[in-house]
């Protein structure tokens, strides 16, 4: 696995191993760890999308999301959420408890400067993330045009 780890004005990258699902020989990739959603507008249409995170097997050519989670806050709407790799809803109370202690740790050294307060909602895969901010879009659409017709 890699080491390295950036930081952006708004989001964390870093490099995680990646298993390609053809078996190919495994590689190191860069993904984003953290994304402030109302900030990174691009990262958070690429989370919407599916796109995000998503790397191409140095060996075949094949898309992949290589294991790693993903945590992502936007205060817009009120939400910090983990988005752990759908492979692990098999072990959700294991995931669940993980990232109490994760975000526990992460609260303690940002202090102030945490996002928001409230515990995190945990979703396991982008699709399941994406629906949620999708529906929020839908709603915020909705208002603007009511807001326009009155």
């Amino acid at each position: 696995m890699g080491g390295f780890i950036t930081m952006s004005a708004m989001s964390i990258v870093g490099m995680v191993g990646g298993v390609c699902p053809q078996g190919c020989e495994p590689a190191d990739y860069e993904v984003v760890t953290f994304v402030n959603g109302h900030e990174e507008e691009d990262l958070r249409l690429a989370l919407l999308a599916c796109e995000l995170n998503l790397v191409v097997c140095r060996t075949c050519g094949k898309p992949f999301f290589p294991d790693t989670t993903l945590i992502y806050s936007d205060l817009r709407i009120g939400m910090t959420a983990f988005v752990f790799p759908e492979s692990y809803k098999a072990e959700e109370a294991r995931w669940r408890t993980k990232m109490a202690e994760d975000y526990a740790q992460m609260r303690g050294a940002l202090g102030s400067k945490m996002p928001l307060a409230s515990v995190p909602e945990i979703f396991f895969g982008y699709p399941s993330i994406a629906a949620v901010l999708q529906a929020e879009d839908d709603r915020e659409d909705e208002a603007m045009v009511a807001d326009y017709l009155l």
